[in-house]
């Protein structure tokens, strides 16, 4: 069955959070001088499926459709255009109950911290752990699986310039 690529966007909509350490001052200084100001950030989400050539090299289409067992890059841009640095920011990419996180896929150009959600437990960097249930009633952590995973994100651990991007790239696979 294909899926079409609005779906998978709508689906996998990436979602930034800024800290409170937002430079309000420049925000609105920026408001000030221009009352059809541009956004504090711009943002850019490419979704492409990857293809493996008979010569193992990958090749790159765009995910208009998708069937069980693709492989989709999300290659995730943002751009501060606030008029200051913004401290504390994050960029979240989710994965939804229909794909799997491909292990080790998630990279980024920027310094930042990688961290996992598994369900039922906080963000957590890998190695990471899910809380379950023995026959007994105990309960006990064990290692969770990239199947585990709901969602990744990325914490800048320094301010991001203004004018200055931060990108990341991480892979799914649609499940069988």
């Amino acid at each position: 069955m294909r899926t079409t690529a609005m779906t998978i966007m709508l689906r996998y909509m990436v979602s930034i959070k800024l800290a409170a350490a937002l430079s309000l001052s420049a925000a609105c200084a920026a408001l000030a001088q221009d009352s059809i100001a541009e956004p504090p950030v711009s943002s850019a989400l490419t979704a492409m499926v990857v293809e493996r050539a008979a010569s193992g090299e990958e090749r790159f289409r765009p995910a208009d459709e998708v069937i069980p067992g693709d492989i989709i890059e999300y290659r995730i841009a943002y751009r501060n255009q606030s008029g200051g640095a913004l401290s504390g920011f994050i960029v979240e990419g989710p994965i939804p109950a229909g794909a799997i996180y491909v292990a080790g896929s998630a990279a980024n150009v920027n310094d930042a911290a990688l961290e996992v959600l598994v369900d039922g437990e906080d963000w957590q960097r890998e190695p990471a752990y899910k809380t379950v249930t023995t026959l007994e009633g105990a309960r006990t952590r064990i290692p969770a699986t990239p199947s585990d995973y709901r969602a990744i994100r990325w914490i800048l651990t320094k301010p991001l310039a203004d004018q200055t991007a931060v990108a990341g790239v991480y892979r799914i696979q649609v499940r069988q």
